[in-house]
């Protein structure tokens, strides 16, 4: 079974408990998931934030150093950050192999704003909630608006 401790660790870091209730909401409309347990799964979402896009860019990076997140590739010109959330469990099955969780966010000019967009996949056997993955999918997103 999945060791739930880090992801909820990283969780309370990266906003302690702060999304907000405008962002939350978007996040939670345009959520969606693909796949199932036994092939594995796609989440992705995405949120609309006040915050001019090289800012919003620079917090999100910020927030996901501190919860301890590894960045694998970073273009803040484009707006592109693929994170990796380093042993986040494992899968059933048995085996104790340490599973990591690839996080791809993008960050694009909207208006004065920013689109938030964020993407993350699950390996096959790998048990996660559609609650839990929305709430870390929606921090973020908040991260973005500077409400860390």
């Amino acid at each position: 079974m999945v060791g739930y401790g880090w992801i909820f660790v990283a969780a309370s870091v990266w906003l302690a408990g702060h999304a907000h209730a405008e962002d939350t909401q978007a996040c939670v409309t345009h959520y969606k998931q693909e796949g199932n347990f036994i092939l594995g799964r796609r989440f992705s979402t995405w949120g609309e934030v006040a915050t001019p896009q090289p800012q919003a860019f620079k917090q999100i990076y910020r927030d996901a150093i501190k919860s301890g997140m590894k960045v694998i590739s970073s273009d803040k010109d484009v707006g592109a950050l693929t994170l990796e959330q380093p042993n986040a469990g494992t899968t059933f099955g048995g085996n104790d192999d340490q599973v990591s969780l690839h996080w791809d966010i993008l960050v694009e000019e909207n208006g004065n704003g920013s689109k938030i967009s964020v993407n993350n996949s699950t390996p096959p056997s790998y048990s996660v909630s559609k609650k839990h993955e929305m709430t870390l999918m929606c921090q973020i997103i908040a991260s973005g608006a500077g409400k860390s």
